[in-house]
């Protein structure tokens, strides 16, 4: 089976969606803010980071669908927390 090739620049251009709400993460935590505060800033980060990226790419945006996608990650976040207690 041969190997998927790795597009580098496609990793250069996604990494701040990944590495901007991590360091806001750090430097928060660092700060001293607590953990409720520095989970919403990550999140409001990382979707607003996600759109766009998703606007400079081309990608049309469809609202009813980011809705959606934003519900589903709502609803999972809170199953989680109820199973974890």
């Amino acid at each position: 089976m041969p190997k998927p090739k790795i597009n580098i620049k496609e990793i250069i251009l996604d990494a701040p969606i990944f590495l901007c709400p991590l360091l806001l993460v750090f430097f928060l935590l660092m700060e001293g803010r607590s953990l409720m505060f520095t989970i919403f800033w990550a999140s409001i980060s990382a979707v607003s980071l996600g759109l766009i990226f998703g606007k400079l790419s081309g990608v049309p945006f469809d609202w009813i669908d980011i809705k959606q996608k934003l519900l589903n990650g709502i609803i999972s976040g809170c199953q989680i927390a109820v199973v974890l207690g």
